[in-house]
């Protein structure tokens, strides 16, 4: 989806570039397969390589540290990555 945020003109020639960002928490092991890093990493992968438009893609995944939000990880991760724009989504039960 953020992908379509690219100008298909350009093709992501300008340096434009994806970054995927995903906070894990291995405390959750309840998690189904589909919900594991692993798995949404080769979803996000085969997303972006079906978009077809040159675009450099890259997946960061890190551990949640304990003691520190969901939100503060994942927006200190896009800082130390140079996000630009930062487009969120949830899989998790309290919305943070």
């Amino acid at each position: 989806v953020a992908g379509n945020l690219v100008n298909l003109k350009r093709g992501g020639a300008d340096g434009t570039k994806l970054t995927i960002l995903h906070i894990a928490n291995q405390a959750k092991d309840f998690l189904p397969a589909h919900l594991k890093p692993a798995h949404l990493k080769h979803f996000y992968e085969d997303m972006t390589a079906s978009i077809k438009v040159g675009l450099q893609a890259s997946w960061v995944c890190r551990e949640k540290e304990e003691g520190v939000s969901t939100c503060a990880s994942v927006t200190n991760l896009a800082d130390k990555h140079h996000v630009d724009l930062l487009v969120l989504g949830s899989f998790g039960r309290k919305g943070e």
